[in-house]
């Protein structure tokens, strides 16, 4: 009966989890800031994605360069692909977009690197020359799975440049 039960839940917590990881968030939590069917002013944008730096700062600076927003997204979740921003600022037809990700819980830099060695040793990525072990840590070692990331994007169209009437 357990056994039946546990079973059951088990294949409802895979389906779910597979739900989620197909869920694009950026999507998910995208707030619309302007009027409904705005976007960019060209069929298909190339659209660009950027690490903004300050938010504020950013936003004058985009309205300075003849850009209009569109809306945002943030939330907070695993590391998530900017490609998956980018992917939403397509489909929405943004031109450009401004991520800002920043992570929010601790990280312990010297248990990252421990666990690297760990895993260079398993993969045999150990040299050894005289009296010195070379251990090759890469890059993908030092990620850490469970850090969690606060997630803000913002939306852009770029506004075609004003004209003057002729004046009669």
């Amino acid at each position: 009966m357990y056994k039946s039960i546990a079973l059951i839940f088990l294949i409802s917590l895979f389906f779910t989890l597979n739900s989620l990881a197909a869920e694009n968030l950026f999507e998910k939590n995208y707030q619309s800031q302007s009027p409904k069917g705005f976007q960019s002013l060209i069929q298909s944008p190339d659209t660009k994605i950027i690490r903004g730096w300050d938010r504020k700062q950013d936003m004058i600076k985009m309205l300075e360069k003849g850009y209009d927003f569109m809306g945002f997204s943030g939330f907070t979740s695993l590391n998530l692909s900017p490609d998956l921003a980018l992917e939403h600022g397509r489909k929405i037809k943004a031109d450009l977009l401004l991520i800002y990700d920043r992570q929010i819980n601790e990280s312990n830099r010297a248990s990252h690197i421990s666990a690297a060695r760990k895993n260079a040793k398993e993969a045999n990525r150990i040299k050894e020359s005289e009296n010195i072990t070379e251990i090759e840590i890469k890059e993908k070692d030092l990620i850490e799975p469970s850090a969690r990331y606060d997630f803000y994007v913002t939306y852009w169209v770029k506004l075609p440049k004003p004209t003057l009437a002729h004046i009669l």
